[in-house]
């Protein structure tokens, strides 16, 4: 790309740099030449050096799409954004009015992440999303569903942290816009659902691998396909691909008011399980029962636990799928029956625990992080979840729902909320 692409194109200049017309452009070049790491960038003219910056933040391109428009490197196109762009802001900010938002042409509003921490930024600015492999997928983004997980990762406490800036949203449902060539299973066009998104899913548009998105029953409305991904999947991964759990067992369900909770109530329901839930308010324990639970305790109750073993007649139960495991981990060990199983889905913090506990009943603590799953796994649990879509008992409630702008309060409620009541989603 070189002057050409933009001499006289007034226009041009302002969709992709944000700049008043292109003789502006040329004197910021001017007063910026003498400072550029020239030395580092030999592939790159001054004009070519600055216009990359821009675009890239203006419309977030991909290191790789700019790379193929500028004909270099990956690393230089790298390289030159990390070198330059300290430069441009001492350099720039006394010179440059940036149009308001109102001013600019906004095609797509987009939640992401800019530091980690408490807050949640709120960007609204011009995005272009590229189907840059053959086997992705564009959707247009109809809802959002909203998981604790995230509210982790915006806080950098998360194992694995993304590189930033990062935009949240695995679960999305929606309508698939475009496809790449090597997309075999889908069209414009189609109803769908993903347990997984490459440019995230707090947008009115995502990116998505084919591997990830699956096709979203007529008997289920967007709301409902945005509260299938992490929650479904992870509630069956817990549950018979960790757990073994076996037709005739009893389960103990912490937290089953939640999105996973429900989702482990009906999936346990469905294959043969006793199923007991907590929850914390009497609207979430009629919402588990409805759910699929034989019975609800409420977990906030002095002596729930002592209910809790009396409905196993003093025996214990087979499985706990745990959502907050910093909490209840060392009372789960003690409502285990001989060879039990806790299934840690959740934590937020360390517990002291008591080893005999585990020794004398000879019973598991077993992690679950859905991104560890193989692709037969997850193939095999979407398989068994779109059948229960088909018959009937894969019913996904929905809870509190939010619009984007709105994403840090959805963060903050779906943390510090008294009783979860179903699935929060964003709509779009």
């Amino acid at each position: 790309m070189n002057e050409n692409f933009l001499s006289g194109d007034d226009d041009t200049v302002k969709y992709y740099m944000g700049l008043r017309n292109f003789a502006f452009f040329q004197i910021l070049i001017l007063t910026l030449t003498p400072y550029l790491p020239q030395g580092r960038m030999k592939n790159l003219s001054p004009f070519q050096l600055f216009l990359l910056i821009l675009m890239r933040l203006r419309l977030d391109l991909p290191i790789q799409h700019l790379s193929h428009l500028f004909r270099v490197h990956k690393t230089t196109v790298a390289d030159a954004f990390h070198h330059t762009l300290g430069v441009m802001y001492a350099q720039l900010c006394p010179l440059v009015h940036w149009p308001s938002r109102e001013c600019l042409f906004t095609s797509m509003p987009h939640q992401f992440v800019e530091s980690f921490g408490k807050n949640v930024a709120a960007i609204v600015d011009c995005f272009e999303v590229f189907i840059e492999k053959p086997s992705n997928v564009l959707i247009r983004v109809h809802a959002c569903g909203i998981n604790p997980v995230e509210t982790y990762i915006r806080s950098g406490s998360y194992a694995r942290k993304p590189s930033l800036p990062y935009t949240p949203g695995s679960d999305i449902s929606g309508v698939v816009e475009a496809v790449g060539d090597g997309v075999c299973l889908l069209r414009t066009g189609d109803r769908v659902f993903t347990t997984g998104t490459v440019t995230g899913g707090y947008a009115e548009f995502t990116l998505a691998s084919e591997d990830t998105v699956h096709k979203l029953p007529d008997t289920l409305d967007y709301k409902q396909g945005a509260a299938i991904g992490v929650p479904y999947f992870t509630a069956y991964r817990a549950l018979v691909q960790k757990a073994h759990a076996k037709a005739g067992e009893t389960v103990l369900i912490h937290g089953a008011s939640g999105g996973v909770g429900i989702a482990a109530c009906q999936i346990a329901r469905a294959f043969g399980l006793k199923v007991l839930g907590t929850a914390g308010t009497s609207e979430g324990m009629q919402l588990v029962l409805s759910s699929g639970a034989h019975l609800a305790f409420n977990h906030r109750e002095k002596y729930y636990l002592d209910k809790i073993k009396n409905a196993t007649n003093g025996q214990g139960v087979n499985v706990i799928i745990e959502m907050l495991s910093n909490v209840n981990l060392s009372n789960d060990l003690q409502l285990l029956d001989f060879g039990g199983r806790v299934i840690i889905v959740g934590s937020r913090g360390p517990i002291e625990i008591y080893p005999r506990d585990i020794m004398v009943k000879e019973t598991s603590i077993i992690g679950v992080a859905l991104y560890n799953a193989t692709n037969k796994e997850t193939s095999e649990c979407a398989t068994a979840l779109f059948a229960g879509m088909e018959t009937g008992w894969l019913k996904p409630v929905i809870g509190p729902e939010y619009t984007l702008d709105k994403a840090a309060k959805a963060h903050e409620d779906i943390i510090s909320s008294p009783g979860a009541s179903g699935k929060m989603i964003f709509i779009i």
